[in-house]
């Protein structure tokens, strides 16, 4: 975040603008002005540490010039989601992602919003009119959703047009993730779990002491802490296939979670590796992973995923 107030006495240009540094102050209040350029701030921040972090750790940055969109006016709790409607360039969608994902019902501008997203669609949306409690929009709760929709811009970029379209398709279709039973669910699982394994990874890095303690009311004392809680589904649908792929990267898993986790020797950059446009279930991601990587520690992945009950 910037963080020096900014006196503007002479004309900047190119280069020198990189030096300047500005004070958003934060407010209560989400439909303030003070609110909403906190709000694209941090969003700016938020892209540029997941771009440095994603570059470190072997990940595809998302592509520049994402189209992302921050409201409180449409929606009615805090949520984000990744269409990447414009890199795909698909407006047959948008009517129905926008009734799905950011409308209140019966909202009375609804058909001047769907005329301008179609106009400017959207790759990445956050709404955060929230009414969960102020630790929702502390800055790490805000940067974790962002790294998460942002992990989605990465697998976009490795994957393409085609897996996404069936990925969000079903999402529409279902008017959400839908259930560990539902039909189709399989994409969903390894798409979520991918995301939410490198958002709670990178949170723990830029917020290694957790703010919003009560955001997933758990207690746990960190975002690590609270991947390495995952318990299997259904506790966790559609995320907990990133627990899962966060045990392969660390060693030991507390009692409670019942998880089996010997596994230690793979990295995130593997992991990442093994989401291909033909990975559309979490059991593909498992044979994938092993047969990239030699059948690394296979009796301990397969023991591993088997406890998760995939």
């Amino acid at each position: 975040m910037l963080t020096q107030p900014l006196n503007i006495d002479s004309q900047f240009q190119n280069s020198a603008m990189e030096s300047i540094a500005f004070a958003f102050q934060n407010n209560a209040i989400v439909t303030t002005e003070a609110k909403r350029r906190w709000m694209a701030a941090t969003t700016c921040n938020a892209l540029e540490e997941y771009r440095m972090m994603a570059g470190a750790n072997g990940v595809l940055t998302p592509h520049n010039h994402l189209n992302i969109w921050l409201t409180t006016e449409i929606t009615t709790n805090d949520a984000g989601s990744a269409p990447m409607l414009k890199k795909i360039g698909n407006r047959s969608l948008v009517s129905a992602w926008v009734d799905l994902k950011l409308l209140v019902a019966g909202h009375p501008g609804a058909v001047l919003i769907k005329r301008i997203l179609t106009q400017f669609l959207p790759d990445i949306t956050y709404g955060y009119n929230t009414t969960l409690g102020a630790d929702w929009l502390r800055s790490d709760n805000v940067s974790y959703i962002l790294y998460h929709e942002f992990g989605h811009a990465s697998h976009y970029r490795q994957v393409g047009s085609p897996f996404w379209l069936t990925y969000i398709t079903y999402i529409v279709a279902r008017a959400g993730y839908g259930g560990p039973g539902t039909f189709g669910n399989e994409i969903v699982e390894v798409s979520e779990g991918w995301a939410d394994y490198v958002g709670h990874v990178f949170a723990n890095t830029r917020y290694p002491q957790l703010v919003a303690s009560t955001v997933l009311n758990y207690t746990e004392n960190s975002w690590r802490d609270k991947i390495e809680n995952f318990t299997p589904r259904p506790n966790n649908y559609p995320f907990d296939a990133g627990g899962a792929m966060f045990d392969m990267t660390e060693t030991g898993e507390p009692p409670a979670t019942t998880i089996q986790d010997e596994v230690n020797a793979y990295s995130m950059p593997e992991i990442f590796q093994s989401m291909q446009f033909t990975t559309v279930s979490v059991p593909i991601f498992h044979q994938t992973v092993l047969l990239l990587h030699s059948n690394k520690q296979k009796t301990a992945v397969d023991l591993l995923f088997n406890s998760y009950g995939f």
